[in-house]
């Protein structure tokens, strides 16, 4: 079983501005329907999830770097791989490719969460253990590396880039860290 999957879009006139160039928002849609995609390849179903009473799979942080524009008609590949699974959080990596040429990486880190016991108005990350964590492993260790070889000058990423520096850089960031404390009950 691979931990890792591809989905395939065509950027339609509305995921583009005027400029023909892909409004930002949208990759963060394909990365959740890519998540998503990679989750059921894995056997985790939404549904069965929600019907255990579990609220999903929330996203505690989000990151995307972007190095080349999407344009209206492009076919591109968002690869998604889970590179991690600790206690309560896991990370998808996402790339997304046009052909041969890298668009932009991200990731998401995620955690499973159910109703705070104590306040139906708030949730709680649980641990990620026993066959869900199994599943979420893949059968096997993830591994770090790319998702694709072809990534030739992995010294030009941008400072902040994933395996680099974690800390928040703008008052969103330090919004999200504030947010992914409180799910995680740190």
């Amino acid at each position: 079983m691979s931990s890792k999957t591809v989905h395939k879009v065509r950027i339609e006139w509305g995921d583009a501005d005027p400029a023909r160039i892909v409004f930002y928002p949208n990759y963060f849609r394909w990365f959740d329907a890519a998540g998503h995609q990679l989750f059921e390849s894995l056997g985790i179903s939404h549904n069965d999830q929600l019907d255990g009473g579990r609220v999903g799979f929330p996203i505690v942080e989000a990151h995307a770097e972007f190095r080349r524009p999407g344009m209206y008609a492009d076919h591109i590949e968002v690869r998604a791989e889970i590179t991690e699974v600790g206690s309560k959080v896991f990370k998808v990596v996402y790339q997304v490719w046009r052909d041969d040429v890298m668009l932009l990486e991200g990731y998401e880190k995620r955690v499973i969460a159910q109703p705070h016991p104590e306040d139906p108005k708030r949730i709680q990350a649980v641990p990620i253990e026993g066959v869900l964590r199994e599943k979420l492993l893949g059968g096997e260790r993830p591994r770090t590396e790319s998702i694709d070889p072809r990534v030739q000058d992995p010294k030009a990423e941008v400072p902040g880039a994933f395996g680099n520096s974690t800390e928040p850089t703008s008052e969103s960031g330090n919004a999200l860290s504030r947010l992914a404390a409180a799910v995680l009950d740190k």
